[in-house]
């Protein structure tokens, strides 16, 4: 397994937003402190209430992005200024410190 440290959000971002919908596993602390692993997707449609109406959390200026939590079988809403960590294709990107 690979590990790339010492990424900022910007960079965590992106690889993220890379991953054209296949599977990977987020890090992150949650509005409680917590802190959340998930494994998720994006551009899951197919579970949509109402795919033409997105949330009102990924309103511009928001640092949010929705993704398919496939463990609990929904959509959760993640604060990409809070990952910590990123692991997909067998590499592993962690924030610096």
């Amino acid at each position: 397994m690979i590990k790339v440290k010492g990424l900022n959000t910007k960079a965590l971002k992106e690889i993220l937003l890379k991953t054209d919908g296949k599977i990977f596993s987020v890090s992150f602390i949650k509005q409680n402190g917590e802190l959340r692993d998930m494994v998720a997707r994006l551009g899951v449609k197919s579970r949509a209430i109402n795919a033409e109406k997105p949330s009102s959390a990924l309103q511009n200026g928001k640092p949010y992005i929705l993704v398919f939590d496939m463990q609990k079988d929904g959509y959760r809403v993640v604060n990409y200024e809070t990952i910590q960590k990123i692991k997909f294709n067998n590499i592993i990107y962690e924030r610096g410190v």
